[in-house]
């Protein structure tokens, strides 16, 4: 049988020697097999070469969905001297997800886009996997994303705070620490920042980062009477128009740089 060359050349270093349908329990099967010729062995830690060979063992991967059947991949994988970290190591295989050794990099790209709409237990109620895996998954792809996350400059912002959980960690906990900061651009409606509770430091903390100069271009932050919040603004944007209460889309924003908010 010829197989798409999504499959048949999807695993690089490694050649599809069987596939096996059992549309029954809807499972593909897709066994590999190490093409000595292109597969480099190398540390997966630190990439560098491997030495002596310290044996192989057995892995399942579960990769992309097919016509609503699950599907699997099995091969195996050898552990050997990584001269560099001084002990043994598994081979370095393209194709694993960073996040966990039990999924493919394109299978997990996939779950996390549905992590963006959904809750992860949604997620993972629907692909029939554990919520904390698909918790962890989701956890590791948003912090790469915040690794190289520039916050845009921005004009006018909007302030708020939403529940976080409704219990205490602790009995000492503070209230406002069951709470994030959510900043807001007022020009594109995007979510540009996010701090853990909702005192004066959380969103001195989004200042702290934008620097002293772009805070001097903020002309409007619209915040709830919260006076943590208001504090912070005056402290840090003094060119800024402190306005209480949500702003209502029929006002508008008066693109010259003026500003068609009234403090309430």
């Amino acid at each position: 049988m010829r197989l798409p060359r999504s499959i048949s050349a999807g695993f690089n270093g490694f050649r599809v020697v069987d596939f096996k349908e059992f549309l029954s329990d809807g499972r593909i099967e897709i066994w590999l097999r190490k093409d000595p010729e292109t597969f480099e062995r190398k540390c997966h830690r630190c990439h560098g070469p491997l030495g002596a060979s310290r044996g192989k063992y057995p892995v399942w991967l579960e990769t992309l969905p097919i016509l609503g059947c699950r599907v699997f991949v099995h091969l195996f994988r050898e552990k050997g001297d990584c001269r560099t970290c001084k002990k043994a190591r598994s081979e370095a295989v393209d194709f694993v997800a960073f996040e966990t050794p039990h999924l493919t990099q394109d299978y997990a790209w996939w779950l996390g886009r549905m992590c963006e709409f959904a809750p992860s237990s949604r997620v993972a109620e629907f692909v029939d996997l554990d919520e904390s895996s698909i918790w962890r998954l989701d956890f590791a792809r948003m912090k790469r994303m915040l690794a190289h996350y520039r916050i845009p400059s921005v004009r006018r912002i909007a302030v708020d705070e939403v529940y976080a959980r409704r219990k205490s960690r602790s009995p000492d906990e503070n209230r406002n620490e069951r709470f994030f900061t959510i900043i807001t651009d007022l020009d594109t409606r995007k979510v540009i920042w996010v701090s853990e509770s909702r005192s004066e430091k959380a969103l001195e903390q989004f200042f702290i980062l934008i620097g002293r100069a772009a805070c001097r271009k903020i002309i409007v932050v619209a915040t709830d009477q919260h006076d943590d919040y208001a504090r912070a603004v005056r402290r840090h944007c003094p060119k800024a128009t402190l306005v209480w209460g949500e702003i209502p889309e029929s006002w508008g924003l008066d693109s010259s740089g003026g500003s068609l908010l009234v403090n309430c």
